[in-house]
């Protein structure tokens, strides 16, 4: 199935992704100013949002999950591409893909049950589980932006040389616009070397 997601053309693929953070970003905002009495002015009541954000929630979990699931595709499948000497060990990314994907699906089922009455203490608590995983999807944009590059260029890189895709992954609908023709051809079988 991964396999499959290599060769989604590029405009469904970021269409889907493009839509789904745009519609989940819209909830948001649409969130915050239905909560907001005019008339009154006064603080916006976390309760009502967290009511309000249950809805937002499963499209920015299936958004990550997606997300998720295309970055694996490329940095397991896609590597399979490239010569075994040139190839990353993938067993930490694969252990945070999956355990961050594990993360965005309990996240977004607990978190909108434990939003009334937050507590100063409970915030603090948030922010240190966030946290870990807010670093594993840095770390998975940067595992992606390498193997995608060491198949244009064929050889080992370094950081320089990839930091442009980096920031591309890390704003992922217009990186997958950017990659995903490239990516389609390599996992068709053509050559990597001819797509630079």
């Amino acid at each position: 199935m991964l396999n499959q997601l290599l060769k989604v053309k590029p405009w469904p693929l970021f269409v889907l992704l493009a839509g789904l953070l745009s519609i989940s970003l819209f909830l948001i905002i649409a969130q915050v100013f239905s909560s907001i009495d005019f008339s009154n002015p006064k603080p916006i009541d976390p309760d009502v949002l967290a009511i309000k954000g249950f809805y937002q929630r499963p499209l920015s979990a299936i958004y990550n999950l997606i997300a998720l699931a295309w970055m694996y595709a490329v940095g397991v499948e896609l590597q399979k591409k490239i010569s075994p000497e040139l190839q990353t060990d993938a067993k930490i990314f694969k252990i945070v893909v999956i355990a961050t994907a594990a993360y965005y699906i309990v996240f977004s089922v607990l978190l909108p049950l434990t939003m009334t009455n937050v507590t100063p203490e409970f915030v603090s608590i948030l922010i240190k589980i966030r946290t870990p995983f807010y670093l594993a999807t840095f770390y998975c944009y940067y595992f992606v932006a390498k193997v995608y590059k060491t198949i244009l260029l064929q050889r080992k890189v370094s950081i320089g040389e990839h930091i442009g895709e980096f920031f591309l992954v890390m704003f992922l609908p217009i990186g997958v616009l950017m990659f995903q023709s490239k990516i389609n051809s390599v996992a068709k079988g053509e050559d990597a070397a001819s797509l630079k």
